[in-house]
C-alpha cells in the first residue's frame, strides 16, 4: 500500500473510532490495531493517544473513564477517588502524550505529561497502555500509581498490591544502658 493510501486508511479508521467514541455507541474500534506493522502501529498510537487524553482529562465522566481503564469496572471506587481529588483541588487536568513505544503486540510504554492549565503536574512520566477487549486502554498499574501519588501516597480501593505500600516510619533507636 502506498504512503498516501496508508494515511487515508488510517484516517478512515480514526474517524470511525472517533465517531464511536463521541456518539456513545462504544469506546473503541471494531478491531484493535495491534502494533505488528507500521500502518497498524500508527493507528494504535492514535487510539492510545486519544484514549489516554480522554481518560486523564478532568471533564471525562466516571463511566467513560472506567471504559478506558484496564479492569475499570473493578476500579470504580478508585476512579471516583480520582474525580473527587480533582474537584477538591479545583483541577482542570489535561494529558499530553509525548511518545509511545510498543513493548509487545498488546502493550506499549507511554511517556506523557499532565497539566493543570499552565501548571505542569507530571513531566514525561512513563505509563503503560494495554489492549483490553477491542481497544487500547490505560493500564490499571499506571492509573493506580497516579491516583496514589495524588492521594498522599495512600492507594485507593482496588489499587492495593499494584503500587508499593507506603514506608512505615523506622522505629526510634532504643538507648542501651
Amino acid at each position: 500500500m502506498t504512503n498516501p493510501a496508508r494515511m487515508a486508511c488510517a484516517a478512515l479508521v480514526l474517524f470511525a473510532a472517533a465517531a464511536c467514541h463521541s456518539s456513545g455507541g462504544g469506546t473503541g474500534t471494531a478491531a484493535t490495531p495491534a502494533a505488528t506493522d507500521t500502518a497498524n502501529a500508527e493507528v494504535a498510537k492514535a487510539q492510545i493517544t486519544q484514549n489516554w487524553q480522554a481518560f486523564f482529562a478532568s471533564d471525562t465522566t466516571a463511566k467513560t473513564a472506567i471504559g478506558l481503564l484496564q479492569d475499570g469496572a473493578q476500579l470504580t471506587k478508585a476512579v471516583n477517588t480520582m474525580i473527587r481529588i480533582d474537584r477538591q483541588a479545583g483541577l482542570s487536568r489535561t494529558a499530553i502524550v509525548n511518545t509511545i513505544t510498543f513493548t509487545g503486540p498488546a502493550t506499549a510504554a507511554v511517556y506523557w505529561d499532565q497539566d493543570n492549565g499552565a501548571t505542569k503536574l507530571l513531566d514525561n512520566v512513563k505509563g503503560k497502555a494495554v489492549v483490553q477487549g477491542d481497544q487500547w486502554v490505560v493500564s490499571k498499574k499506571t492509573f493506580c500509581e497516579v491516583v496514589t501519588a495524588a492521594n498522599d501516597q495512600v492507594p485507593p480501593t482496588g489499587c492495593h498490591g499494584l503500587v508499593p505500600a507506603p514506608e512505615s516510619p523506622s522505629p526510634s533507636p532504643t538507648e542501651s544502658s
